[in-house]
């Protein structure tokens, strides 16, 4: 068994026969059928070599999207090989690790072999004071890690792995899919379509300059045009490479205030933006001290319309400037 072996693998659906043979072959395992959506990620460990394989079926990577349900009840998914640990276990002086030195194909024995290493891979992505992190894509989608971590007296350990690279998800599809009605879905969609509304008459989305100029003037405008642009979610790598923009989007995204320079709480979070628009803030804060199931009615009950769609974009705005100030 050699690492390229190994990393020819990433990506397989775990029905794949050249995965299912590799496995059988050094009897790795028992690789997972399926995936929950309660579980997001399984295991095999195999400790004779200090390997781990993870598998997940919600992989952030267009290529794996969306995730497939082999039986068509959305709960159970089918998983793909997104990771490989070749230390599941750090290798260090004490725990060497039991690979034999063959095996090490595409790099060098990464403990024994620094200089080696960063020769092979060039610059550190990442370089801390105890710990630097060497990184060379694969392909396509695929990114080999190397971490060497220094503890504090001085003994050197490293880590090696291979993996999908993902995307970092801003707002989830099953936010923008119809037949996800849980609690206050039929609210955060809206809420998020409201999100990229603004961020389309912004034009800070990275989208062909003949995908703008289209009226998103209605929810199934809003809701066709992230389906089929936007491939159904909204993920980083889908927006603007604005100052401080992302980090407002995920802070949105979240239940998060910001205090000022004089102490005082900000609410950035997209469904008090909502409330304040519609005038709405106060009876939601009433609401919020009874029943869970009464409050997402209320949420759910809310009507978008134009001029609450131009409210939240003005506010979207006047919070991004305040945001910026706050980071600086």
């Amino acid at each position: 068994m050699k690492q390229s072996d190994l990393i020819a693998l990433i990506g397989l659906p775990s029905n794949d026969p050249k995965l299912i043979a590799f496995f059988e072959k050094y009897q790795l395992g028992k690789i997972p059928k399926t995936i929950t959506t309660n579980q997001g990620t399984k295991s095999v460990l195999y400790k004779p070599l200090n390997l781990s394989f993870w598998f997940k079926y919600d992989i952030k990577n267009e290529r794996f999207q969306p995730p497939v349900s082999p039986t068509g009840d959305n709960y159970k998914f089918l998983p793909y090989l997104k990771s490989v640990m070749f230390n599941h276990v750090d290798d260090t002086v004490k725990t060497p690790d039991p690979k034999p030195k063959d095996f090490w194909d595409l790099i060098p024995h990464p403990r024994e072999s620094y200089q080696k290493v960063a020769d092979l891979m060039g610059q550190p992505a990442e370089k801390m004071d105890t710990q630097t992190t060497f990184q060379m894509t694969i392909g396509a989608d695929t990114l080999l890690t190397v971490q060497y971590n220094q503890d504090n007296k001085g003994t050197l350990k490293s880590s090696t792995w291979v993996s999908i690279i993902e995307q970092s998800e801003i707002v989830s599809a099953v936010f923008f899919d119809p037949k996800y009605q849980q609690e206050d879905f039929p609210f955060k969609r809206r809420a998020y379509s409201a999100i990229i509304k603004w961020l389309y008459n912004k034009g800070w989305l990275l989208l062909q300059e003949q995908e703008y100029g289209q009226q998103l003037n209605s929810e199934a405008a809003l809701l066709d045009f992230i389906g089929m642009k936007l491939k159904g979610h909204l993920w980083a790598n889908q927006i603007a490479d604005i100052k401080y923009l992302r980090s407002f989007l995920y802070t949105i995204c979240s239940n998060r205030s910001i205090r000022d320079k004089h102490g005082n709480k900000i609410s950035f979070y997209i469904r008090d933006i909502v409330l304040e628009c519609m005038g709405k803030k106060n009876e939601f804060d009433i609401l919020y001290k009874g029943p869970f199931e009464h409050i997402d009615l209320f949420l759910n009950e809310l009507i978008f319309d134009d001029q609450i769609y131009e409210k939240i974009a003005a506010n979207l705005t006047a919070r991004y400037e305040i945001f910026n100030l706050l980071q600086a």
